[in-house]
């Protein structure tokens, strides 16, 4: 026995001797073949499994988008993604494959058929991460556990309830009153004759920061009147990184963005810590509840936060950690100011180019409201032409105008007319869905007429079945469970402060759009039906 294990063993000192003289004899160029061969034929296997077996292969999209996500990396970056997309299904039609698993479906059943309720999608935790200043920092929006999301909606609906919302009224009519002093500097020549313009992409990002600001902590943060406003850049540049780690997740795993795109990262990084020391600061003023009770009564309001530290589940009991509250936090700031900035400076735009429409708002103004004072957030929206006026502003330009990515659950889902497999991406397009001939007649021409029906059928107008077909199709805050919970606030800010811009001032173009961060330039003069100074209220 111990002859054989002796032979045996010969044996294999033998044949690795052998083994280590063959491999001597391969070159390196020879290694480096075989491998670039293996890399080729994986390649290839992918390239080859992408364009014929895949479960999206049957739909049409561009070769390269089939094969590859780097087309939505490119547009993410360079801005214009929605607008990609748009162009996608000019070409292509209704179903387009946008990324080897991403399938984009621009009809209005696909509203009610990925994003509705107790439907059979989640949404993808590799592409809602990126939106989180860390890994714990979820929030109502981007956490993908569908019964987290429930006890979050829950405690939050609190900060957004019929109760809490006129509360933050004289607030907002405060920043508003500020910012419309500012713009009054611009209603005269100065001495060389020179009238001033205000860039509103700036001035109306100011104001909802500094709304969004007191509202969350209790404190303004003082945008308005110029104070930290180097933190706009940070805002815009930490969208930009956020949609591109999420469209592609290997961005932010391998810390590539940090290497390709630091400046990106620095300025996210930079706004996180902003948010931090606002969301702790007003944590720890929690701490004195003395103070903090004659602080909340002599504003007027229970700011967000403090609603969301106060109160817990009803259900469950749970109440937010502090990274949840930084969460949070950061959402609001993000989310309160730089969608409804895209929204007021939109509308700005096509009413102040539209004279026509411009004088058609301001005679609803003058008659719904005889004093200025009568113009508050609680009224405001109630205006039927206003509300068109920005509702239409939305559908051309929505501040949320890319797709919502959907992931498909185990056993597939229904979507208009077919199956769609589990584990991969569905969405609907929201530029790309407003813009449909399908539901919107003229779509790209600015009709704010078309939200409101005509009494008279032969009037020439929009009928009540084309007003329901066109807001059927347009769903600016989402819909189902995950729509935005921030909605009637929203809706109040942007109505009043628009409401309040068109009453007080005339409003003209001096310039247009000419970049995602610059414009409407615009100028101001105070009309005449106003005689007495602009007085920003206590």
């Amino acid at each position: 026995m111990a002859s054989n294990q002796q032979h045996l063993l010969q044996q294999i000192i033998s044949a690795q001797r052998h083994l280590i003289v063959a491999l001597s004899s391969v070159t390196c160029l020879e290694v480096a073949g075989v491998l670039a061969s293996g890399v080729a034929l994986y390649a290839f296997s992918v390239v080859f499994y992408r364009l014929f077996l895949h479960p999206y292969a049957k739909y049409p999209g561009p070769i390269i988008a089939k094969i590859s996500g780097l087309p939505v990396l490119y547009h993410s970056r360079k801005g214009d993604f929605h607008h990609y997309v748009y162009i996608l299904h000019n070409r292509y039609g209704e179903k387009v494959r946008y990324s080897p698993n991403k399938l984009s479906i621009n009809r209005v059943e696909a509203l009610n058929d990925i994003y509705g309720f107790n439907k059979n999608v989640s949404k993808p935790e590799e592409f809602y991460s990126a939106f989180r200043v860390n890994k714990h920092a979820r929030n109502v929006f981007n956490t993908a556990d569908k019964e987290e999301h429930r006890r979050k909606r829950r405690i939050m609906s609190k900060a957004f309830s019929a109760k809490a919302l006129p509360s933050y009224a004289p607030f907002i009519s405060s920043k508003v009153d500020e910012i419309s002093v500012k713009l009054n500097g611009g209603s005269f020549p100065d001495s060389v004759g020179h009238w001033r313009q205000f860039n509103m992409a700036d001035e109306v990002n100011y104001l909802m920061l500094d709304i969004m600001g007191g509202l969350c902590f209790g404190e303004p943060f003082g945008f308005i009147a110029g104070k930290g406003i180097e933190m706009m850049a940070n805002v815009h540049a930490r969208a930009v990184r956020i949609y591109m780690t999420g469209q592609e997740p290997l961005l932010k795993r391998l810390s590539l963005d940090r290497v390709f795109f630091p400046h990106l990262f620095k300025a996210a990084h930079a706004l996180g810590e902003y948010t931090r020391y606002y969301t702790e600061k007003r944590i720890k003023s929690r701490d004195n509840l003395e103070t903090d009770k004659e602080a909340v009564e002599q504003r007027g309001y229970e700011d967000i936060l403090a609603h969301l530290i106060n109160n817990k589940d009803d259900e469950t009991g749970s109440v937010y950690s502090q990274n949840e509250l930084l969460g949070e936090a950061t959402l609001l700031m993000m989310a309160g100011s730089d969608t409804s900035t895209t929204a007021i400076n939109t509308a700005l735009f096509y009413i102040t180019n539209h004279p026509r429409v411009r004088r058609k708002l301001e005679a609803e103004l003058l008659k719904t409201f005889p004093e200025l004072e009568d113009i508050h957030p609680n009224a405001a929206e109630n205006c039927k032409y206003l509300r068109a006026c920005l509702d239409e502003a939305m559908r051309l330009c929505p501040s949320v105008p890319s797709s919502i990515p959907r992931v498909i659950g185990e056993g597939g889902i229904q979507v208009v007319d077919e199956k769609l497999p589990a584990g991969l991406w569905v969405s609907v397009p929201h530029f790309t869905l407003f813009r449909n001939a399908k539901y919107f007649d003229r779509p790209h021409d600015y009709i704010p007429e078309r939200w409101i029906a005509e009494e008279e059928p032969d009037s020439g107008g929009y009928t009540a079945e084309e007003v329901k077909i066109s807001q059927t199709a347009f769903q600016p805050f989402s819909v189902g469970p995950r729509h935005c919970i921030a909605r009637n606030l929203a809706l109040r800010e942007m109505t009043f402060a628009l409401a309040r811009i068109y009453y007080l001032f005339d409003v003209e173009p001096w310039d247009v759009f000419t970049s995602l961060e610059k414009g409407p330039e615009l100028r101001f003069k105070a009309k005449a039906v106003r005689t007495e100074p602009i007085k920003v209220n206590p």
